[in-house]
C-alpha cells in the first residue's frame, strides 16, 4: 500500500496554525533582544560588586543579622536602610554584606542571584527537600521565584533570604530576612529569623530554586 501524501493544503494550514499560535505567544515571551539586554545590565551590575579586603565570616554574618533582627523593623518595600524604619527581603541581604565591608552588592534579587552565580558557586534545586536542608550551610543565600509579579527581569528570581542554620536542640533550620508584612518571624517583626522548613514556598505560588555561597564568604 502506497502512504498517503499530506496535500499542500493541509500542510499550508498546519504551518498557518502555528505561525497563529506563536504570534498569540509572542507577547508573553521577552524578545532575543530584550533578553539580551537584560543578561548586560546583570552583568554590569554584578561587575561592580566588591567582596571586602579581608574575608569576611559567616559568624560576622550572623551578628549582624541578630542586630537587626532586635530592631522591630518592618517589611518595607524597595527599602534597603533600616533607618526607613524598614527594608524588604534583597536590601536586607545587601544592607547586612554592606555592615561587612562589602561594596556595591546587588540590589535586587535576581542580580544577587546571578553575582552569587558567577562568583562563587550556585546550587539549583526545584524543591526544599529533606536532602537540600542536609546540604545548605549558615550564611549561604536562599533563592525562590514567583513570590510576586516582577515583570520582565533576568534572571526570574524574586526572593532571597539568609540561612542560618539548625538549631542542634530542636532539629529545626532558621533563616533570616525580609518577608511580607504579614509574616512575622520569632522576635516578632518582619525583618527577622523564620524557621525554614521543608519545601517552603514564600507564598502560595513562591518556587525554590537554589542556593549558594556568598562571594568572598569564608566559613
Amino acid at each position: 500500500m502506497i502512504p498517503a501524501v499530506p496535500s499542500v493544503r493541509s500542510a499550508s494550514f498546519r504551518c498557518l496554525a502555528m505561525s497563529l499560535a506563536l504570534l498569540a505567544a509572542c507577547p508573553l515571551l521577552p524578545s532575543c533582544a530584550g533578553k539580551a539586554r537584560l543578561r548586560r545590565e546583570a552583568a554590569a551590575v554584578v561587575a561592580r560588586a566588591q567582596v571586602p579586603a579581608h574575608a569576611s565570616r559567616v559568624r560576622d554574618l550572623q551578628a549582624v543579622c541578630w542586630d537587626l533582627a532586635q530592631r522591630r523593623l518592618s517589611y518595607t518595600f524597595g527599602s534597603c536602610r533600616p533607618e526607613n524604619g524598614g527594608m524588604d527581603c534583597s536590601g536586607t541581604v545587601q544592607y547586612a554584606l554592606s555592615r561587612l565591608g562589602y561594596r556595591n552588592v546587588p540590589r535586587q534579587s535576581n542580580h544577587q542571584y546571578y553575582w552569587v552565580r558567577v562568583a562563587s558557586h550556585l546550587h539549583k534545586s526545584s524543591n526544599l527537600t529533606e536532602g537540600v536542608l542536609r546540604r545548605l550551610r549558615p550564611g549561604d543565600l536562599l533563592f525562590w521565584r514567583g513570590t510576586y509579579r516582577t515583570g520582565k527581569r533576568w534572571p526570574d528570581i524574586s526572593h532571597v533570604m539568609i540561612y542560618m542554620g539548625r538549631d542542634p536542640g530542636s532539629g529545626r533550620h532558621y533563616m533570616f530576612g525580609g518577608r511580607s508584612a504579614n509574616r512575622t518571624g520569632r522576635n516578632g517583626s518582619a525583618i527577622d529569623f523564620f524557621e525554614l522548613r521543608e519545601g517552603e514556598s514564600e507564598g502560595r505560588r513562591g518556587t525554590f530554586v537554589g542556593w549558594g555561597t556568598v562571594p568572598g564568604m569564608k566559613r
